[in-house]
């Protein structure tokens, strides 16, 4: 009996459909609960939103593994779970020499993520979509604006200081002196009464050597001997100083950053000499910055100085010099986000440039004047550097502990303009060990020189430069390993050396004892003479036989050439 029409087709429709389902199930697309692949995810901090790379991929065994890509580089991830349209996962890292860990909880939805990053510091909102390419984009996200305002203003009347230690009222603070030849330089001790994070730094100029610490300020001549100290309280208290001496201007300046204050402003107090003569008048203008965190970095040009740090949604305020010089009530201008470290304008440039430095890129800014008096920041340039040693530092030893010490930052501590160039150092990782870097750029963002001081023996930390008139360079930092106590250092180059070398290391003195505990410095300080443009200065911390940090100051003189 042959089969009718109607059972053949209804045969056929049969075959057909279940051959569509089966090749349906066996086609190879991404079913919407697969987590693999590519995601972008967005994440928003303050008024900016930046875009990260997430990787998803699962090896032989099943197991999940990951990568994350952001402007600072790619990192794996760990501990990668994907079970019931949950993702979680854990970076680590380490960042300012310190360890630091985040996780991310989410939620997948066809082809969106909407989750969490959580970390000691809070939690931020981290929605992704799936992407096709593995690549960052340059997304306007992730470039930086070429042209940013300031997004507010404050007017602050200064808190006056008639004379630095408010006409012989304010207590005494008598610290350090006793100056002498090290490895045939002058060298003199500068506070001997601080913890493990000292803060130390200093500015020369005006016959006279300003000095601060967590513990206060003090005035030596250029000789090594004590003139006058006061507890910081005197210029409405604070830590974390950083010192300048603006030859321009004729003026000191300093920052102390005060998060105790009753008004929960977190005030980073600017303090500005009324002359170049720090005995004299001061002028201190509280700045708000009540979601800022210590760790800044100060700078100056011949109109403008500038303070960036980290914390809150605005982490960057510039105020006119001739208006804090002066002591008049001065308005301050709040950028938002970060405009990078501010630059020491030791060229006679009326703006300021700020720097910032990546895995991949050099990003220069330069705030100047917008032609009606207030501010703007314009990009100069974000490059990329090429650098293949520019990771973070790792803690490094110390004789006789299992204890170990910070070893300084990837960033910069100081940046100096001089001859048009921008100079740096940085502490590294080379090969597993902190190691010093440092670098003259052109303002384009491309490399002249780069060097490097590394040892596979021991650990050079917490560093600063210092350059002069004639490009001779000094860069100061500390060395420490499993034989030694942490011990300061100097090198020096002249500018006629072979590019990317320095002389052989100096050593300052030798440490005492090992700190207790992992923060240490935090960091150190190196300068020019602002008197003669030619003679370098560097004051680095020394262990104590308590493992406490002590500091030493010295002048390396560079005749005219």
């Amino acid at each position: 009996m042959k089969p009718c029409l109607s059972d053949l087709k209804n045969t056929q429709f049969v075959l057909f459909t279940g051959l569509l389902i089966a090749c349906c199930l066996t086609l190879p697309t991404q079913a919407a609960e697969d987590i693999t692949g590519f995601w972008d995810i967005e994440m928003a901090f303050g008024k900016q939103t930046f875009t990260s790379k997430l990787s998803i991929t699962r090896n032989g065994s099943g197991k999940l593994t990951g990568t994350w890509t952001s402007r600072r580089g790619t990192g794996a991830l760990s501990d990668v779970q994907f079970k019931d349209g949950k993702l979680t996962f854990t970076r680590k890292g380490i960042r300012n020499g310190e360890a630091w860990t985040s996780t991310y909880e989410g939620t997948l939805s066809s082809d969106a993520l909407t989750g969490v990053m959580k970390s000691s510091r809070g939690e931020i909102t981290a929605n992704g979509r799936r992407s096709k390419s593995g690549q960052l984009k340059a997304t306007p996200a992730n470039t930086p604006a070429k042209i940013v305002n300031p997004s507010r203003s404050e007017t602050i009347t200064p808190i006056r200081n008639e004379t630095f230690n408010k006409n012989g009222t304010f207590k005494e603070r008598r610290q350090g002196g006793n100056p002498r030849q090290v490895a045939g330089y002058l060298a003199f001790d500068g506070s001997m009464d601080g913890n493990r994070q000292v803060d130390p730094q200093i500015a020369v100029g005006g016959g006279y050597v300003l000095h601060g610490t967590n513990s206060g300020l003090i005035i030596y001549d250029k000789e090594g001997h004590f003139v006058q100290g006061v507890h910081q309280n005197c210029f409405n208290g604070g830590i974390d100083p950083k010192l300048f001496f603006d030859r321009h201007n004729g003026i000191f300046g300093f920052d102390l950053w005060k998060y105790w204050d009753e008004e929960k402003l977190k005030p980073v107090n600017i303090s500005v000499s009324e002359t170049n003569d720090p005995r004299g008048a001061w002028n201190t203008y509280p700045v708000s910055a009540s979601g800022g965190r210590d760790g800044g970095g100060i700078g100056y040009s011949k109109t403008w100085i500038g303070y960036s740090f980290p914390g809150g949604p605005e982490q960057t305020f510039v105020l006119k010099t001739a208006e804090a010089k002066a002591g008049v009530p001065t308005t301050v201008y709040h950028f938002p986000g970060s405009l990078g470290h501010p630059v020491l304008t030791q060229d006679d440039t009326e703006d300021l440039y700020f720097f910032h430095v990546s895995n991949t890129h050099f990003t220069i800014r330069r705030v100047t004047d917008s032609g009606d008096g207030t501010p703007q920041s314009v990009l100069v340039t974000s490059r990329l550097h090429g650098l293949s040693t520019v990771g973070y530092p790792p803690q490094s030893p110390q004789k006789g502990t299992e204890q170990k010490t910070s070893s300084g930052d990837r960033n910069p501590k100081n940046l100096v303009l001089q001859n048009g160039y921008l100079w740096f150092s940085q502490a590294v990782n080379h090969k597993g060990k902190s190691a010093v870097q440092w670098h003259q750029v052109k303002t384009d963002g491309s490399i002249v020189q780069t060097g490097l001081i590394s040892d596979p023996s021991t650990n050079y930390i917490q560093t600063t430069i210092a350059v002069n008139k004639n490009e001779d360079v000094l860069v100061g930092f500390q060395e420490t390993n499993e034989n030694m106590y942490i011990s300061p250092r100097l090198a020096f180059r002249l500018s006629t050396d072979p590019k990317g070398q320095l002389r052989d290391i100096v050593a300052l003195g030798e440490g005492q004892g090992a700190t207790d505990g992992v923060s240490w410095g935090d960091y150190s300080g190196s300068v020019v003479d602002g008197d003669n443009m030619l003679d370098l200065w560097t004051i680095q911390s020394i262990t104590d036989t308590g493992g406490k940090g002590d500091t030493v100051i010295v002048r390396v003189p560079f005749g005219a050439r």
